[in-house]
């Protein structure tokens, strides 16, 4: 039912050019089992217009909400994640390039919250 294709992973390892990678990737994984606060390779990757398929908790579920909710698999749930994995691989989806918000902005944005707090 596979193609050769979808049967290749790769491991980089540590690189600098991370979004010149993501652009060529057909799709993203974000499996941590931790929720994590914010899920940076998710949203880098939808402002690619990469789909992603990422674990349905923490900062992963709120991007994945907003940009793809169609990547959205319950934590842990290998049946699911094969499932959505192979339907988005077998019809690759048009993903809109969703408008995050830099990094820079929202380090901004958190240190204005921080002086205001402090002022008080």
């Amino acid at each position: 039912k596979t193609s050769t294709a979808k049967n290749h992973i790769g491991f980089t390892g540590v690189r600098t050019d991370l979004r010149d990678i993501i652009s060529t990737a057909s799709i993203v994984l974000s499996l941590s089992n931790k929720p994590e606060s914010f899920g940076r390779t998710v949203q880098e990757s939808l402002s690619l217009g990469v789909p992603v398929v990422g674990y349905d908790h923490g900062g992963v579920s709120d991007l994945l909400s907003r940009a793809f909710p169609a990547g959205k698999v319950a934590p842990g749930n290998l049946v699911q994640l094969e499932a959505v994995t192979s339907t988005l691989l077998d019809n690759p989806p048009t993903v809109q390039r969703y408008p995050f918000q830099s990094i820079q902005t929202m380090v901004d944005e958190t240190l204005h919250v921080y002086r205001e707090v402090a002022g008080r």
